[in-house]
C-alpha cells in the first residue's frame, strides 16, 4: 500500500515511516523542512516539502496514495 504521512520529521512520525518501509509499504512524507527528514529519507520514504495547513502543497503528492496518516490521528 502507499501511505501519505504527515509529521515524519518527529519521533513518532519517523518511527511510523520506518515501520511502513520495513513492511514493504510505500511512504510519501509531507515535511515542512526536508533537511530534518533524514530518518524517513534513509528508509526510502518519498520526501515532499509542504505543510498540512496549505492544501495546495498536498495536491500533487497525495493522489495515488491508498491512505493518509495524519500526526494527530496516530497519537491516540
Amino acid at each position: 500500500m502507499k501511505y501519505f504521512l504527515t509529521g515524519a520529521t518527529g519521533f513518532l512520525g519517523g518511527s511510523l515511516a520506518k515501520q511502513l518501509r520495513t513492511a514493504a509499504h510505500e511512504a510519501v512524507a509531507l515535511v515542512r523542512q526536508p533537511y530534518k527528514a533524514g530518518t524517513s529519507k534513509e528508509m526510502g520514504a518519498q520526501i515532499v516539502q509542504g505543510d498540512i495547513t496549505d492544501k495546495t502543497s498536498m495536491q500533487e503528492p497525495m493522489p495515488g496514495c491508498d491512505s493518509v496518516l495524519k500526526k494527530d490521528h496516530y497519537l491516540h
